[in-house]
């Protein structure tokens, strides 16, 4: 991405030992500690050397297999609540992207990366469906939506992928962004042990110019 231009790069996970992983790799120009789906989405450092300058990229970090990526997994299961709360969407006029315009001085942060990708942590027991409308909310107008999980052979984990699916569709519906591609690869990621690799999907979406 840097190749293509892109030169900020705002990296967010709610592991302390994840994000000092992505400081040394040199890429990030700023990384934020937030569990998503429960605090606001930390965009609220975006200013306009973000809006006006180079192409800017929000992602939540990958997960990986190492020690820090496994020790990043089983504090986030600690802290998520149950598969059906997490799968879950609000009901029908619940406010699902409030977070964001929710503080005070933040409501300016929306439309402000030109890429958001979250990887790996859109599955039962992470961050709920409806950080999707987040997600969202963080792009330009125009902007592009990445957004990656592995396809888990569980009960809570279909009952997720059938959620999820229904609010991309719902969101496409209200204008809110176009579908671009979804594409499914055999080879997501290794498991936690290091045995085989997961099936994974990925949905790509362009947000609406209005």
């Amino acid at each position: 991405m840097v190749e293509l231009g892109f030169r900020h790069f705002v990296g967010v996970d709610s592991s302390k030992l994840m994000l000092e992983q992505a400081a040394k790799t040199g890429l990030y120009q700023d990384l934020k500690l937030a569990l998503l789906g429960t605090e606001p989405l930390p965009t609220q450092t975006a200013g306009p050397a973000i809006r006006n300058g180079p192409p800017a990229v929000w992602c939540r970090l990958p997960t990986g297999t190492g020690r820090a990526a496994r020790r990043s997994s089983s504090t986030g299961r600690r802290r998520s609540r149950s598969c059906q709360a997490q799968s879950s969407l609000p009901p029908a006029g619940a406010p699902t992207a409030g977070r964001i315009g929710s503080e005070a001085g933040s409501a300016s942060v929306r439309g402000t990366f030109d890429v958001v990708v979250i990887i790996g942590a859109l599955r039962e027991g992470h961050v709920p469906v409806s950080i999707l409308r987040e997600l969202s909310d963080a792009a330009k107008p125009g902007g592009y939506i990445c957004m990656s999980r592995s396809d888990s052979k569980s009960e809570c984990g279909k009952e997720y992928k059938v959620s999820m699916e229904k609010e991309l569709q719902q969101m496409e519906e209200e204008g809110l962004w176009t579908h671009v591609m979804t594409e499914e690869m055999h080879k997501y990621m290794m498991d936690f042990d290091g045995d085989e690799y997961l099936r994974g999907t990925m949905h790509l979406y362009k947000k609406s110019l209005v």
